[in-house]
């Protein structure tokens, strides 16, 4: 079994954690702690410091300082609503976390420019080549079928009703 890169462990160790943020264990807590930890393509060594962590855990500042892959980063502040909801109740210390390492997420990234790359991305999926491509040239099954939707359907573009 392939050993998790730093920032990886260190997102699973935040999780373990963030169990105790409000300051009380529910038993669906645990229960979905040591699911989760068993189900992970882990190596026993690491699914040991899972639940070290669990039972005394570290400083969740020091661990989300060594989450470097953005990824492992979005995928805890998801799992900080996630976890925070287990026990039914996302208690106000959950919420001041999320809301601490949103800001350290987002905070430097440029929405507006995000928010036009993807709504130019989504038309060009539109686009009639993308749509209507013909990607086994060999087939005349689909050389018809595409060339018959196409032409039930002119235009340049093909957005979604």
């Amino acid at each position: 079994m392939a050993k998790l890169s730093e920032s990886k462990l260190s997102m699973w160790r935040a999780c373990m954690t963030v169990f105790h943020l409000d300051g009380k264990i529910a038993p669906t807590e645990k229960k979905w702690a040591e699911d989760k930890i068993n189900s992970l393509p882990i190596s026993k060594e690491e699914k040991d410091i899972l639940r070290a962590d669990f039972l005394a855990p570290p400083a969740l500042k020091s661990l989300v300082a060594k989450i470097t892959h953005k990824p492992d980063k979005a995928f805890l502040l998801h799992m900080i609503k996630v976890l925070g909801h287990l026990d039914g109740e996302f208690h106000e210390s959950e919420k001041q976390v999320f809301g601490a390492l949103q800001s350290e997420i987002m905070g430097g990234l440029d929405m507006l420019a995000l928010e036009g790359e993807v709504t130019k991305m989504e038309e060009d999926s539109y686009d009639e080549k993308v749509v209507f491509a013909i990607h086994n040239k060999a087939s005349l099954f689909e050389h018809v079928y595409r060339s018959a939707r196409q032409g039930l359907n002119p235009g340049d573009k093909k957005y979604p009703k």
